[in-house]
């Protein structure tokens, strides 16, 4: 659009990417961070998360040590404070 080329309406226009097979990574599992893993998984997505404290255990995200959750995530969220 900024480039001044003509475009036209498509029923896809502005949809974004799809949520399959993405991998968020969230670091911190507290209230918040479990609410999103609930989400996600939803969708089917793979969830990674890193926290500083053992959070319960979450039988829908797998636990990681924060590098590892930067390298493998296609997402990633903050929660921690």
């Amino acid at each position: 659009m900024r480039s001044g080329a003509a475009w036209t309406w498509d029923v896809s226009f502005m949809l974004g990417t799809g949520l399959q097979d993405k991998r968020p990574g969230v670091m911190g599992m507290g209230h918040i961070g479990r609410a999103v893993a609930r989400r996600a998984a939803a969708f089917g997505m793979e969830i990674v998360h890193s926290s500083r404290r053992d959070s319960r255990p979450e039988a829908l995200s797998l636990p990681v040590g924060l590098d590892e959750l930067l390298e493998t995530r296609t997402s990633c969220l903050c929660t921690a404070r």
